[in-house]
């Protein structure tokens, strides 16, 4: 097949293709869709995907709303802000996680269709990070507490993170429903509008863990034992 070409020579063209491809370094691979009307973007990533399916069986790659974070994806952290759930990745875990966090995509989605033009703006990533190397260096750099699940939003632009405070009870058993579709979906739309608490990116601090209750009730049985004398 033809493979159109820009002469290194011509300067002028080389540089007006690589700012509408939003085009900052090189080597750089982007997939467009040439029969779409308005050539909507396939990929800006694809040169990492090469390395990842070098037989291209997933050609011509296009993305998924949401994907299991690897260590690929910390580079893109730098250009795009991004909605991540942390998860342990048991049984079941990374299916409840990315159909959480594909509600949230598809909205941002239809509100922000991805284009030629949408290249120049940094856009949302969706990541749902398992226990393993990569989101454990994750959490070492944002300097999140080792808790799943997590739903965080990270904008190294901005050098922010916010994180989802979990509102369940200490008598529940854990805070998965603390995390849900409609939590999600109004987590980034507040992420979006720049309504949510943040922290500097590598400052944040999480919040002590609550007290046992048994240690709770020995301090208690303490303070209301009688005092010896001395």
């Amino acid at each position: 097949m033809p493979w159109p070409a820009v002469a290194w020579r011509d300067e002028a063209s080389r540089q007006e293709l690589a700012s509408l491809l939003a085009v900052q370094g090189i080597p750089t691979l982007v997939l467009v869709d040439a029969s779409d009307k308005d050539c909507a973007l396939i990929t800006d990533d694809a040169r990492a995907r090469v390395n990842d399916d070098p037989d291209g069986k997933d050609f011509p790659w296009r993305p998924e709303p949401v994907s299991v974070f690897a260590e690929r994806h910390s580079a893109r952290l730098h250009d795009h802000p991004a909605l991540i759930l942390f998860v342990e990745g048991g049984p079941g875990e990374v299916e409840w996680a990315m159909a959480i966090l594909k509600q949230a995509a598809d909205v941002y989605a239809e509100q922000h269709p991805s284009t030629l033009a949408a290249l120049r703006e940094p856009r949302l990533q969706f990541y749902v990070a398992q226990d393993g190397d990569a989101a454990d260096s994750l959490r070492e750099q944002l300097v999140l507490e080792d808790a799943v699940p997590l739903l965080v939003a990270v904008d190294v632009w901005r050098g922010a993170v916010s994180v989802l405070e979990d509102e369940v009870d200490d008598d529940e058993e854990d805070g998965d429903d603390a995390i849900c579709a409609a939590s999600a979906v109004a987590f980034m739309k507040a992420f979006l509008a720049g309504e949510l608490p943040s922290a500097p990116l590598g400052v944040y601090l999480p919040r002590p863990p609550p007290p046992h209750h048994a240690l709770m009730q020995d301090l208690q049985d303490l303070q209301g034992a009688p005092q010896l004398e001395a």
